[in-house]
């Protein structure tokens, strides 16, 4: 398994390596997963019936998290014995770049009104404690949006830190200590999350689980059941994990690739090559598909509430088009990006 890497030289032409599209199909898949969720949990209050939707899918933040780990640990971890200083510094400069996105995103959305309140940004930063609690220790959606790239960029930075200086036993002592202390923080329980990923990516990266990926692959109609058996349970395993959290690091872990798996085996066995290319592409562009597909959810959601059209009818037509917008607006973007060098710089830059 290999990740391809494209590098233009200033004469135009580029060194491609092989790209492997398991990650890339997951990645994919995650966004179209988030346009789901969010255009439930959009107008939940509005319905409450779509509450069971986005109930179903609260996976999904974790799995950001270990997704973006498990890269860390499988794509950086080998780079750094050629150029240690430089992956440590490409890490900083990603965790940066999101962190300053996630700002100017939300200052964005304060600026135009009506979605967030500033008088809860004043009270939410009223004080030390309260500063501490709601913009470091944990970030609340009721306070800001985009929430889950804070804990992306503070694992990314974390992760520059720890990949290659600590040993396998060290790392599941800290993944061990960041479970338990992150039942008193949401932000430390989703570093957690991206360890476990870094942990498996680091796993993989040595072979040592690509013979269970491979069992996997052929039994294929495992990962599917084991997700519908863990769905219809699904209502006992929350309120075990309420009960027992240091156990949410463990459950929400294995219930994130249950989904993994059963991504893969969706998209590789059960629908056609030109699907598998769009899901492939989303994954390529996962945080700028992530920013595009909020706003594009939001503005439906507007549109369609004037249109005076409720409940699941508005559901599935906000679900269709937005991934029908989402899925051309990448497009565009990725012909822009292959037309125009300047693009091209634009989007590395910022992304």
């Amino acid at each position: 398994m290999y990740w391809k890497l494209t590098v233009r030289r200033k004469d135009g032409n580029s060194q491609v390596e092989t790209r492997n599209d398991d990650i890339d199909i997951i990645k994919g898949m995650l966004v179209v997963t988030m346009v789901i969720y969010h255009c439930a949990s959009m107008a939940k209050t509005t319905y409450p019936e779509l509450g069971s939707i986005s109930n179903c899918l609260v996976f999904l933040h974790y799995a950001f998290l270990l997704i973006t780990g498990f890269l860390c640990g499988w794509y950086y971890l080998p780079k750094l014995r050629t150029s240690p200083q430089a992956v440590r510094a490409r890490l900083r400069l990603r965790a940066g770049k999101i962190i300053a996105v996630f700002m100017l995103m939300n200052l964005f959305l304060y600026s135009v009104g009506g979605t967030l309140s500033y008088e809860k940004l004043r009270n939410s930063a009223n004080s030390f404690d309260n500063i501490m609690q709601n913009f470091i220790l944990s970030v609340s959606g009721k306070l800001v949006a985009f929430q889950i790239l804070f804990p992306i960029a503070i694992f990314l930075w974390i992760a520059s830190l720890l990949l290659g200086r600590v040993s396998i036993p060290v790392m599941l002592s800290l993944i061990i200590f960041a479970s338990i202390a992150g039942c008193f923080s949401g932000t430390i329980m989703f570093v957690a999350f991206g360890m476990v990923g870094m942990f498996f990516g680091i796993l993989t990266r040595t072979c040592i689980l690509n013979v269970f990926w491979k069992w996997i692959k052929q039994h294929k109609w495992l990962p599917p059941m084991l997700l519908l058996v863990y769905l219809l349970n699904l209502s006992r395993v929350r309120w075990l994990v309420t009960v027992l959290q240091p156990l949410k690091l463990v459950v929400y872990t294995a219930e994130s690739f249950f989904w993994f798996a059963t991504f893969l085996v969706v998209v590789e066995f059960f629908i056609g090559l030109k699907i598998r290319d769009i899901v492939i592409k989303l994954g390529r562009y996962t945080l700028f598909a992530y920013l595009a597909q909020m706003l594009i959810i939001r503005l439906n959601y507007v549109i369609i509430r004037k249109m005076e059209i409720s409940g699941s009818s508005y559901y599935l037509i906000n679900l269709t088009i937005s991934i029908i917008i989402l899925f051309f607006v990448i497009v565009f973007l990725d012909v822009l990006r292959h037309r125009y060098s300047t693009i091209d710089d634009l989007y590395r830059i910022v992304f």
